[in-house]
């Protein structure tokens, strides 16, 4: 079995220094083509244009559910992402950056929907675990 490398589980990357200015401070927005022609993107680009900084689309990301490696995480992923996949995927789409996105938006807004899964923490710690594989398995978006 393959291990994970440990700063997976315990940081996200970002580096605040004090306050932030998205009109001074952002040089540019790079954006996952999943969130193409969504709401998402469409308040993303408004803060582009409104704040002045370039919006970008990234390559991204996508994998075919029955691609997910069960080692890579543990085996408690396999589930979890068949579970995020039919309730959030729409029919024959892969796993992508806003797939992961809706789930994790329904942990904080639909807090009953995941009950069963324990507390909303450990449920957002899987999403992350969802998305490690989504980046080290998956392959580049095409639109």
């Amino acid at each position: 079995m393959s291990l994970p490398h440990p700063t997976f589980d315990d940081h996200i990357e970002a580096q605040v220094h004090g306050d932030v200015q998205l009109c001074r401070d952002v040089l540019a927005l790079v954006v996952d083509p999943s969130f193409r022609d969504t709401g998402t993107g469409a308040a993303l680009a408004a803060a582009a244009r409104r704040y002045g900084f370039p919006l970008r689309w990234r390559a991204g990301f996508t994998l075919p559910v029955e691609q997910v490696d069960a080692e890579f995480r543990g085996p408690a992923i396999s589930p979890f992402v068949a579970r995020v996949h039919a309730e959030f995927a729409r029919p024959g789409e892969p796993l992508h950056a806003a797939l992961v996105g809706r789930a994790a938006a329904s942990v904080v807004t639909e807090p009953g929907r995941w009950a069963d899964r324990g507390p909303a923490a450990d449920t957002l710690q899987h999403l992350k675990q969802l998305w490690h594989v989504l980046v080290r398995f998956g392959a580049p978006h095409h639109v």
